[in-house]
């Protein structure tokens, strides 16, 4: 379904739950639900531009280490993050460790190998979000 298609539907929807809604006029689960409908559309419209990290400056990207094999992928987290945050997205949660392997922070075995490989991955893009 194109974005058209799905914004009529979603009209049709909202027509006819309004229709309903004043026939039963005491139904403000009903006038809840079509609010969440829109603001999920809304929020589905908006995650496209949202997302793409591509449209940061080169200097940015950079920054956050996206050019560095070793963070690229904590780096493309991060600036994930930070973007939906300008956006007014008041929560969201990054992950480090675990990617190639089942690996994480968990060094019982070579703590100083493990926490060297997993502080490698997360550094340069967390200076990057840090506010200076």
């Amino acid at each position: 379904m194109n974005d058209g298609q799905q914004r009529h539907q979603l009209d049709l929807l909202k027509r006819l739950n309004m229709q309903h809604q004043q026939e039963h006029e005491a139904d403000a689960e009903l006038l809840a639900r079509v609010e969440s409908f829109e603001l999920a559309y809304r929020m589905q419209m908006a995650a496209p531009e949202a997302l793409d990290i591509g449209k940061e400056p080169e200097a940015v990207q950079k920054l956050y280490g996206l050019d560095n094999p070793k963070c690229a992928h904590f780096a493309k987290q991060a600036l994930m993050a930070r973007r939906l945050v300008e956006r007014g997205v008041r929560f969201v949660q990054i992950y480090s460790g675990g990617m190639e392997t089942n690996a994480g922070w968990d060094g019982h075995i070579d703590i100083a190998g493990n926490h060297r490989q997993f502080a490698g991955e997360t550094d340069v893009p967390s200076a990057a979000c840090s506010p200076t």
